[in-house]
């Protein structure tokens, strides 16, 4: 089966690092100069965004067998009455990489089930329960390092989102146990608790990556949502400990108290005695699961059918 992903720009941070056959991944638009500067004027003005400005189009999309659009893509109006014409001649898929909180999400939700032919999806069981979406968790991203000395006990980077535990805290309260912390906080220095661990840019994907292995677990602390981020993919992929404060995982098969401790608010104590458990490898049909081939495998039209619409 072949895939064409779909996104908003070269900034996506996970699927610029696909690299397999018979997979594919563009850029909505035509970022070239004169192309871009024709895309500005017409929606600063509200004028139609001429199709030859698309990467997408009806030709390409005929190539493939599957077409995935990121929900990155959805950012007004003219793009959905595009791709809807598109959705007519040819099913496709839209999926939500994000949590669908905001007060907007109902309506484009909405949008999205009346205007188009999408099998739409989301990374969070409960937005799908809410909305009638097809569950699929994210995937990881396959890439081999050599085998690297452990230098870090826990390995956390992300943007300062005030999470459920405040980043800027929750390192303080594992700074006092004496942790080897590679802890990276991307924010605004103006807002930035602490200097020495935060920065304003992002840190690419692959130097994140090179972070992971070299530590003995991922720190994964959550916004609210039921959606599990992609360091939990990660953490099964690099044979990693995950400290989350992500209560569902207590409920799936993978979960294994030797590998995942799940942060109560309470319980920091426990860190330095769960660390030093050892470590139960995860089963292939589990690290397989989540890889991208069997996400892709997943989007199913029978079963949208059946349970979602």
């Amino acid at each position: 089966m072949t895939t064409l992903i779909v996104k908003l720009n070269h900034d996506d941070y996970f699927f610029n690092f696909v690299n397999l056959k018979n997979f594919k991944v563009i850029e909505i638009f035509n970022e070239s100069k004169i192309f871009y500067f024709i895309k500005r004027f017409c929606c600063k003005f509200k004028l139609p965004i001429p199709s030859f400005c698309y990467n997408i189009n009806l030709k390409i999309i005929k190539k493939y067998d599957q077409i995935i659009i990121l929900d990155s893509c959805l950012q007004n109006k003219q793009i959905l009455k595009y791709l809807s014409k598109l959705s007519l001649r040819k099913k496709m898929v839209f999926y939500f990489m994000n949590s669908t909180s905001a007060k907007s999400a109902e309506k484009k939700i909405e949008q999205l089930k009346k205007k188009t032919n999408f099998l739409i999806s989301s990374f969070d069981i409960i937005d799908c329960q809410k909305y009638k979406l097809l569950y699929n968790p994210l995937p990881y991203f396959k890439k081999d390092f050599p085998k690297t000395d452990i230098k870090f006990d826990i390995c956390f980077v992300g943007k300062y989102k005030r999470r459920v535990i405040d980043e800027f805290d929750l390192y303080n309260i594992m700074n006092n146990l004496l942790l080897k912390m590679d802890f990276t906080i991307i924010c605004d220095n103006a807002i930035s608790k602490n200097l020495s661990i935060s920065q304003e840019n992002y840190i690419p994907y692959e130097e994140y990556l090179k972070k992971i292995v070299s530590s003995k677990a991922i720190l994964d602390v959550e916004t609210n949502q039921a959606g599990y981020s992609l360091r939990i993919q990660e953490a099964i992929y690099f044979n990693k400990k995950l400290i989350t404060t992500n209560k569902n995982v207590l409920n799936e098969k993978f979960f294994n108290p030797n590998n995942i401790l799940v942060l109560d608010g309470f319980n920091y104590k426990e860190i330095i005695t769960f660390l030093n458990k050892p470590f139960i490898d995860y089963s292939k049909d589990v690290v397989e699961y989540f890889s991208l081939e069997q996400w892709c495998q997943r989007f199913n039209w029978s079963d949208y059918e059946e349970k979602c619409i």
